[in-house]
């Protein structure tokens, strides 16, 4: 398994116990490769190890040194509607 693949699975395991959304094939690596671990009980649960939950916080992108802001903003509220003038403006001199 490619770390880039290590990192996609790992994204869908939390620490705490759930339910496995992957395939089978692909929890039985990653519990040969101790990052996960599988419940006891019927019901097929599993969760992170503690070496799974280094791995995943390790394979996080990390903060550039850009200065260019990533995250979208609108450039006015959804909410409001353009802005009304409480004063009346002053007719411009023609000139």
């Amino acid at each position: 398994m490619t770390d880039g693949e290590l990192r996609f699975y790992l994204r869908e395991i939390h620490p705490y116990w759930s339910t496995p959304r992957i395939a089978e094939e692909r929890v039985a690596e990653l519990q040969k490769a101790n990052l996960i671990e599988r419940s006891t009980a019927a019901v097929a649960m599993i969760r992170l190890t503690k070496e799974g939950a280094r791995e995943k916080t390790n394979s996080r992108q990390r903060r550039s040194n850009s200065t260019l802001s990533l995250v979208r903003k609108p450039e006015r509220p959804v909410h409001q509607g353009r802005r009304r003038r409480s004063t009346q403006s002053r007719p411009r001199p023609l000139v």
